[in-house]
């Protein structure tokens, strides 16, 4: 049968009570115990007069005192610290929701920098964070700037050099390309820009190591010396992009449009350029050794006495133009 209401409250309040007396009871019951008790189980008195006695239990007194003290340090320390884990944790919630919110605002393009911007600061306040801030940017990006069907084939064949994104897309690609690397030792960052239009993109010196840009419209993007290292930009467009001097060792760029593209003083060691096209491009200086360049388009493609080729590779008989210093 169970118990009514007016019984459970009294319960409660009695244990409310008990534990109200209790602090109080173990606190008399410690100063017992240091003042009284410990001074009686420890003191050595066989032998010794009563001065002697008295003061063998005060040493005894003032050891038991400064070693509860220490206690109360370490213990005071630990809720300290606790309590502000505790409140960073909550501070760091409360702001992260805050983030949100503002990068939800579809009115204001002010409250939505506001937004991007307090996100890379939790990133790089907390490592924990990292990944989730990571993902919300690429989230946005992908929602905010996805790449439209093809359109007609004069159309896709020009590159839109007046073309700008939009300012807030723009700013999650600058955030999400300077990031704290340190904090993804332990796992890779998702960064998944597939088949994003970032055309005219501004990326300079920007670390997309890993980063999915399969598919993306990188006509005309600034990449100058950025890392893409193990990047996937197969099937991307990047007509006229600026890569010089970009790490890409190791990147996927089968099918790749690099038509025009300049990857002068570039690193492509062990990249995959099976069909890619790069017809036009500027390779002076890139160093190709050991990169996969099967049925790739180099007609056309300018190179140096400082390009490397892969082993066995004779540029000349794939249509590619050797050129000195000069340009001639």
């Amino acid at each position: 049968m169970p118990r009514p209401p007016g019984s459970k409250l009294r319960a409660v309040r009695r244990w409310r009570v008990l534990l109200f007396l209790s602090e109080p009871i173990a606190f008399l019951a410690l100063v017992y115990v240091v003042l009284k008790a410990a001074p009686d189980w420890f003191a050595q008195t066989a032998g010794l007069d009563e001065r002697a006695i008295a003061l063998e239990r005060q040493g005894i007194r003032t050891a038991s005192l400064a070693l509860l003290a220490g206690a109360f340090a370490v213990i005071s320390a630990v809720y300290t610290a606790r309590t502000y884990t505790l409140n960073r944790a909550g501070q760091l919630t409360d702001r992260f929701t805050k983030a949100i919110e503002q990068l939800g605002n579809t009115d204001a393009l002010d409250v939505r920098l506001g937004g991007i911007y307090a996100l890379e600061r939790i990133a790089r306040d907390s490592k924990e964070d990292h990944p989730q801030v990571i993902e919300v940017l690429t989230a946005y990006v992908r929602e905010h700037a996805p790449r439209p069907a093809d359109g007609p084939d004069e159309a896709a064949d020009q590159t839109p050099a007046a073309a700008r994104l939009s300012t807030d897309v723009q700013a999650a690609l600058t955030v999400l390309g300077r990031r704290v690397v340190a904090h993804e030792q332990d796992a890779q960052p998702d960064l998944d820009l597939g088949a994003a239009q970032l055309t005219n993109a501004r990326l300079a010196g920007a670390t997309l190591s890993w980063a999915n840009l399969s598919g993306a419209d990188l006509r005309g993007a600034g990449l100058r010396r950025a890392d893409l290292t193990w990047a996937d930009l197969s099937a991307a467009d990047l007509r006229g992009a600026n890569l010089r001097g970009a790490d890409l060792r190791w990147a996927r760029l089968s099918g790749a449009d690099l038509r025009e593209a300049d990857l002068s003083g570039a690193s492509l060691s062990g990249a995959r350029l099976s069909r890619a096209d790069l017809s036009g491009t500027d390779l002076r200086g890139a160093d190709l050794s050991g990169a996969g360049l099967s049925e790739a388009n180099l007609d056309g493609s300018r190179y140096d006495q400082n390009t490397t080729w892969p082993a066995g590779l004779n540029p000349a008989s794939r249509a590619a133009r050797l050129q000195d210093s000069t340009g001639e």
